[in-house]
C-alpha cells in the first residue's frame, strides 16, 4: 500500500480519491493513515494554544470527511447519469420488442380468445341440457311443460360449437325424452288417481246399498217368521180351546185378532227398528268416510302449500339473480343448483 504522509491535508493533494473509492476497501489506506495521524496527537487544554490546537486538528477531520464524501457524491451522480441512460435504452427494447411480440401473437392470441369462448358457450350449453334431465319430485305438470319448451326452443349456434355438436344434439335429445316421460308419467298418475276415487266412491256406494238391502232382507225375514210362529201357535190354541168349549169360540175369536193386530204393530215396530239401525249404521259409515276425505283434502292442501312456498322462494332467487346481472337461463340454472344443493357450502332451506 501507497505510503501516505499528512494524511490530514487531503484536499488539494495528490491523492486520487475517485480512483480508491471505486474500488473495494481502497479508502481504508486513508483513513488508517488519519487515525494514526491523529494518534500520535497530545491534547493539551490547560492552555489557550493547546485549545486551539484540538479545535484545529477536529476541524481538518472535518474537512478531510467533507471533501472525501464530497467526491464521493460527485462520482456516484456521473454513475447514476450512466445508469440512467441505459435505464432508457433498456426500456426502449423492452418496450418495443414486447410491443412486436404482441403483434406477431395476436392471430393466435385472438384464436385462443375466440376458442375459450366458444368452449364457455358449449359447457354453458351441455350443462343445460344435463340440468334438464334432472327429474325434481316437487315439480308439477305445469313446471315440466315450460322446462320442454325452453329446452326445445333453445338455439344451438353450430359456428360456436364446432365438434361438440352430435354431443350437445344427443343430449338436447335425452333432455327432451326425459322430460316428455316425466310429463306422462305426471299425466298417467293423475289420471290413476282419478280413475281410482271415482271407483272408490262407485264401490262405496254399492257396499252401503248391500248392507242396507242386507238389513232390510233380515228384519223382514225375522218379523216373517215371529209373525208365522205366532200365528201358528195361536191358530193351535184357537183349534185347542174351541175343542174344549163352543163358549170360548168368541173370546178365541177376539184373541185372534187381538194377536193377528198385535203381530202385526210388531212387525211394523221390528221393521221400523230396522231401518233406524240401518240409517243408524249407514250415516255412522258416512260420517267416517267424510273425515278421511277431509284428512285427505287437509294433507292435499299442505303439501300443496308447501309447494307453493318453495315455488316462490325459487322465483325470488331468480328475481334477485336477474337483478344481480344475470340472464334469466343463467338465473334459473344457478336456483335449480342451489335447491339440489349442487353447490357446496351453499343451502336453501325453506
Amino acid at each position: 500500500m501507497e505510503e501516505i504522509s499528512n494524511a490530514l491535508e487531503v484536499i488539494g493533494s495528490n491523492l486520487n480519491i475517485k480512483t480508491m473509492l471505486s474500488e473495494e476497501n481502497g479508502i481504508d489506506s486513508v483513513i488508517s493513515a488519519i487515525k494514526k495521524e491523529v494518534s500520535g496527537f497530545v491534547p493539551d487544554i490547560s492552555c489557550k494554544e493547546g485549545r486551539a490546537e484540538i479545535k484545529s486538528l477536529a476541524y481538518k477531520i472535518s474537512q478531510s470527511k467533507t471533501h472525501i464524501d464530497n467526491v464521493g457524491k460527485e462520482l456516484t451522480s456521473e454513475w447514476k447519469e450512466k445508469s440512467k441512460k441505459v435505464d432508457a435504452e433498456r426500456k426502449k427494447v423492452r418496450d418495443e420488442l414486447d410491443a412486436l411480440k404482441l403483434e406477431v401473437r395476436r392471430p393466435l392470441t385472438d384464436w385462443e380468445s375466440e376458442q375459450e369462448e366458444k368452449e364457455k358457450e358449449t359447457l354453458r350449453v351441455i350443462k343445460f341440457f344435463k340440468d334438464a334431465q334432472f327429474i325434481d319430485m316437487s315439480k308439477t305438470l305445469n313446471d315440466y311443460e315450460m322446462d320442454l319448451i325452453k329446452i326445445e326452443s333453445l338455439q344451438i349456434n353450430d359456428e360456436i360449437i364446432g365438434d361438440f355438436k352430435d354431443s350437445i344434439e344427443i343430449e338436447k335429445t335425452r333432455a327432451i325424452e326425459i322430460t316428455k316421460q316425466a310429463i306422462e308419467k305426471i299425466k298417467k298418475d293423475d289420471a290413476e288417481k282419478l280413475e281410482l276415487a271415482i271407483l272408490r266412491k262407485k264401490q262405496e256406494e254399492r257396499d252401503r246399498e248391500d248392507y242396507e238391502r242386507k238389513l232390510k232382507e233380515e228384519a223382514a225375514k225375522k218379523a216373517t217368521a215371529e209373525m208365522e210362529e205366532k200365528l201358528r201357535l195361536n191358530k193351535l190354541e184357537a183349534e185347542r180351546k174351541e175343542q174344549e168349549a163352543k163358549d170360548y169360540a168368541a173370546r178365541v175369536e177376539r184373541e185372534k185378532r187381538e194377536a193377528e193386530e198385535k203381530s202385526k204393530r210388531e212387525i211394523a215396530e221390528a221393521n221400523e227398528r230396522a231401518e233406524r239401525k240401518a240409517k243408524e249404521e249407514y250415516e255412522r259409515r258416512e260420517q267416517l268416510r267424510i273425515r278421511e276425505e277431509e284428512k285427505q283434502k287437509a294433507k292435499e292442501e299442505k303439501r300443496q302449500k308447501n309447494i307453493d312456498h318453495q315455488r316462490e322462494i325459487n322465483r325470488s332467487i331468480v328475481s334477485d339473480l336477474i337483478e344481480c346481472g344475470l340472464d334469466e337461463v343463467s338465473a334459473t340454472n344457478v336456483t335449480r343448483a342451489l335447491v339440489c344443493s349442487k353447490i357446496r357450502n351453499v343451502f336453501v332451506r325453506y
